[in-house]
């Protein structure tokens, strides 16, 4: 039941078809009633469509919340990463990328982490190395230093040695002959000193050797005859300072043979053949003795001294035909290499 402003009552019916003035005693009008129901059926569609309205505007502001976070979730260790990367690529080796976010990005970062570290132990491994060897170098090239000082120092001995020795020659004719041979063993040794102060590399040229001790000949005998045949490509040849003493010592001595049995040029050669180094000495001699290289017979000191200088070096054979003297000595290519 409800009263209007003077009092009067009126009734809607159950149905809500229309409304019925009892003050008039009208009959109620069908148009205001389907007027009331479409009104109240719009206020309840404004009222649907507000809801919705909010719910839309809810969903999609979350829609938007969760879009950001789960694109910042990724983006961001992505990013951490590719800056870590440049900054190593610019020197920067002590940076290490953040291992968050997903987990197939964590795990890359780990790896990457896992990598740097490993160079950096690689990096200071080969710096230590590094700095070994150059310590290694430091040491060589004082020793080397040292060594070519010993070498000089025993060159610039040897002179007065000689000139003890020439004197005594001078009051002792007698063992001239045999001093003249010492004095040659010692010029040799005189000249691979020489040869060894000179250089930075302790190894010498096979050529160099043999002329410097066929120069040393003929200075020492003025008017020597001395003719050199050699092998461009086995003269560059080098050998050991090891071995380089006891070469030269065989060299001089087959040289002083020739000046003191020959009668003629001394021809030298020096050449590669059947896979060995040949150095060869010869020259006419009157008459031929009998030599024997297996047994030693007819050797004299020079040639017992070349023998004895060759074992596990190389090789000799002498020949004596025609009034001609000829000694090879072979020595194995590994002996004089290339440089």
């Amino acid at each position: 039941m409800l009263t209007d402003a003077d009092g009067t009552i009126f009734t809607r019916s159950d149905k809500v078809e229309q409304w019925v003035g009892q003050k008039l005693d009208m009959p109620a009008s069908p148009i205001g009633a389907d007027g009331a129901v479409r009104a109240a059926n719009e206020a309840g569609a404004d009222s649907v469509i507000a809801v919705a309205a909010s719910l839309l505007a809810v969903l999609t502001l979350t829609t938007h919340l969760a879009a950001y976070w789960i694109a910042r979730y990724i983006s961001t260790p992505i990013l951490d990463l590719a800056n870590t990367t440049l900054g190593v690529t610019a020197g920067q080796s002590g940076r290490r990328a953040t291992e968050s976010g997903p987990r197939e990005i964590a795990e890359l970062a780990r790896k990457f982490n896992t990598m740097m570290d490993e160079h950096e132990r690689y990096v200071a491994s080969q710096e230590a190395l590094a700095e070994r060897d150059r310590r290694i170098e430091d040491l060589i090239q004082n020793r080397t230093v040292l060594v070519r000082e010993v070498h000089h120092r025993i060159k610039n001995h040897l002179p007065g040695l000689l000139g003890l020795i020439e004197d005594c020659q001078r009051r002792r004719p007698e063992v001239a002959s045999d001093l003249e041979t010492l004095q040659g063993q010692i010029l040799s040794l005189a000249v691979v000193h020489g040869l060894q102060a000179r250089q930075v590399s302790e190894d010498l040229q096979l050529g160099e050797l043999l002329r410097q001790q066929v120069d040393l000949l003929q200075h020492s005998h003025e008017g020597l005859d001395v003719v050199i045949e050699e092998d461009s490509a086995v003269g560059e040849r080098v050998i050991s300072n090891g071995d380089a003493v006891p070469i030269a010592l065989v060299i001089t001595e087959l040289l002083i043979n020739a000046r003191k049995h020959g009668t003629g040029r001394i021809n030298v050669r020096l050449f590669r053949a059947e896979g060995a180094v040949w150095i060869g000495i010869g020259n006419p001699v009157i008459g031929c003795g009998g030599v024997d290289v297996a047994t030693g017979e007819g050797f004299g000191t020079g040639l017992g001294l070349v023998k004895a200088m060759l074992v596990n070096l190389g090789e000799i054979t002498i020949s004596c035909a025609n009034d001609h003297f000829q000694a090879d000595v072979t020595l194995p290519e590994q002996l004089a290499e290339m440089p």
